[in-house]
């Protein structure tokens, strides 16, 4: 299907005014009048009272020096339009996009309403994601982005949105600014020594004993009992002491980000044995108080192998695997340089880790399985009644990542959810996730939605017609065919999933899981991008088990795009430095064969110095 977005709506052209001062950089403005937008030259000016979902994320259209872009280039007209631009379309535009996420939200075929296709997916290895990965991947994520308003309100006041991140997947969500920046992260060497190399590392409780008895072993976030500022002193009210808060947002990703504080100070501990007396060769000169740099940038290096060898292996379609995997890649999306992060990707394509997420989870062998809203619970600033956690909520990492080698899993295993149009009812609730709009329902699912819609990510036809030219013009003929046949299926990946939903037609739709006729072919002419995405994984040969071509792509071109082109492990990233970091890494590890490339090679590299961090008691 050919982009049908050719020329800029009507409507939307008739805003177009005087040409801007800067050449083809593309920047966004916030005036009182409206919000301001320079693409290539042409200024335009769209009402902000079309877009009221877009509050604080008003600048998030910005250039790059505020931390996002569009994909390979500003879409010029072809981004998402709905049902049209002008601000009756746009009410339509929410409408529609409301329907359709409580369609998804209601997926007869999802794993609420269908727990045995879990389950049988515990038996067939082919196709699944171990359940760590949904996690690992947040943490990429948290990783990529971090906007200086974390949860923009449409009714607030209009401020700057920036991506915070300057150093794209070098741990930055885990070590902050390092010890000078957050010193609250880190733990003081001593009463003396100020030095601080490794990250703190929190205890947990006994069995039976009140919740003032922490004991080791210790494999928690470090927390701390606070005073509430009403003054009534609570023993179960925790601040979580880490550089990045969100990590603590659900007592999976918790543990995942705790074990990572292990594994560091791990490091650490290697290299103050490897280099007591500091680091001396032709390039470097780190006395032994800054072995804690070196440390960090092992640690990183790690986490980046094991995102190109483990997780991207698992979560792209092969051939795009294969294609971005080595170095020397020509890269589609020539904008993602210092920390910068694709619109599409952060609104989009990014958020599919939502749809992984099971119902509930086996933490370990004595049975203890909670549901997902006790995993969101069990926080610092949730009720806190399972943080830190007792010996029954100890992770066995055995059960979320394939130890023994791919294949080899307790019967109990979890598994992530397939990749597909369906949300858990969970993330539907408006008191975790209220409206954005008085009037208008809540739910993750429609706030993903209606940013993407507000923020005019590519259209699906038009994004799809772009990566092809590209594709062609750098003669890059196995991608070229696979996204060319895409283009041909498009409508039809998404009728499928229309018709799976339970969708159907209707002049004057009386029910939820109808539309009408021109509802419906806008649906399928002009998906949300996110949609489709989680269509075509469902559609193509992949079943579910992993992204389709077009997700792929974005995915390949952020996350090889961030580790190819943004070298450095330090602020003041340097080629020599990145070098040496491999060499250092090669040292500590004896050869690269024994540095770990994968969740399962950290874990067990874990286990042989801190067992119980790895595994729970069995039952």
């Amino acid at each position: 299907m050919d982009c049908y977005f050719e020329k800029r709506s009507s409507k939307f052209a008739k805003h177009k005014q005087t040409r801007g001062r800067r050449g083809n950089k593309y920047t966004g403005l916030y005036t009182g009048v409206g919000l301001m937008r320079t693409i290539h030259g042409d200024r335009t000016q769209v009402p902000e009272e079309w877009c009221p979902e877009l509050g604080d994320l008003a600048e998030h259209c910005g250039g790059d020096h505020f931390g996002f872009h569009h994909f390979i280039c500003h879409p010029e007209g072809k981004g998402y339009r709905g049902c049209g631009h002008s601000k009756k379309d746009w009410k339509k535009t929410k409408d529609l996009l409301e329907r359709l996420s409580k369609l998804v939200s209601s997926n007869p075929v999802g794993p609420t309403a269908n727990m045995d296709k879990l389950e049988n997916r515990r038996t067939d290895t082919k196709i699944g994601i171990p359940a760590g990965y949904t996690y690992l991947l947040q943490l990429a994520i948290h990783d990529l982005t971090r906007t200086s308003v974390p949860n923009p309100n449409p009714s607030g006041p209009r401020r700057p949105v920036r991506n915070l991140r300057t150093a794209g997947l070098e741990l930055e969500t885990v070590f902050g600014g390092g010890a000078a920046a957050c010193p609250f992260a880190y733990a003081q060497e001593g009463v003396e020594n100020k030095i601080r190399r490794r990250l703190k590392v929190g205890a947990t409780r006994s069995a039976d004993q009140g919740d003032e008895d922490l004991i080791k072993p210790e494999r928690d976030l470090p927390r701390t009992v606070f005073e509430p500022a009403s003054g009534s002193f609570q023993t179960t009210a925790r601040d979580v002491l880490i550089a990045d808060s969100r990590n603590d947002d659900n007592f999976v990703l918790s543990q995942l980000t705790a074990l990572f504080h292990v594994f560091h100070n791990m490091v650490v501990d290697m290299a103050e044995k490897e280099w007591p007396e500091g680091i001396k060769n032709k390039n470097t000169s780190l006395p032994s108080e800054d072995i804690g740099v070196y440390a960090r940038g092992v640690t990183a290096y790690i986490f980046r192998n094991i995102l190109r060898e483990d997780l991207l292996e698992r979560l792209l379609d092969p051939t795009v695997y294969e294609a971005y995997r080595y170095a020397h890649v020509k890269f589609l999306d020539t904008k993602s340089e210092y920390g910068s992060v694709p619109i599409e990707f952060a609104h989009a394509v990014g958020r599919i880790g939502h749809q992984m997420v099971r119902p509930n989870y086996v933490l370990n062998r004595t049975g203890t399985d909670p549901s997902l809203f006790d995993i969101l619970d069990a926080t610092s600033t949730g009720k806190g009644e399972n943080v830190p956690p007792r010996p029954k909520w100890f992770i066995d990492w055995s059960l979320f990542f394939e130890l023994d080698g791919k294949g080899s899993v307790p019967a109990n295993f979890n598994w992530s959810a397939k990749i597909h149009p369906h949300i858990l009812s969970k993330f539907f609730d408006s008191g975790l996730f209220p409206s954005l709009e008085q009037g208008r329902g809540g739910g993750l699912l429609y706030r993903d939605f209606i940013r993407g819609a507000a923020l005019h990510v590519w259209s699906v036809p038009c994004l799809i017609q772009k990566i092809i030219k590209r594709l062609r013009r750098d003669k890059r003929g196995k991608l070229l065919d696979r996204v060319k046949t895409l283009q041909n299926r498009q409508r039809d990946i998404v009728e499928k999933a229309l018709k799976r939903l339970g969708v159907k037609v209707n002049d004057e739709p009386a029910t939820g899981s109808e539309l009408t006729p021109m509802q419906y072919e806008t649906i399928v002419n002009d998906p949300p991008l996110l949609l489709f995405v989680l269509a075509e994984a469902q559609e193509d040969t992949a079943n579910g088990a992993h992204l389709g071509i077009l997700g792929s792509i974005v995915f390949a071109e952020v996350f090889f795009g961030a580790m190819d082109r943004r070298g450095g492990y330090a602020p003041e990233s340097v080629v020599t430095w990145e070098a040496e970091i491999e060499a250092a890494t090669r040292k500590l590890f004896g050869g690269k064969k024994n540095i770990p490339n994968s969740m399962p090679d950290l874990i067990a590299r874990v286990r042989k110095q801190s067992p119980d961090v790895v595994w729970a008691p069995a039952k």
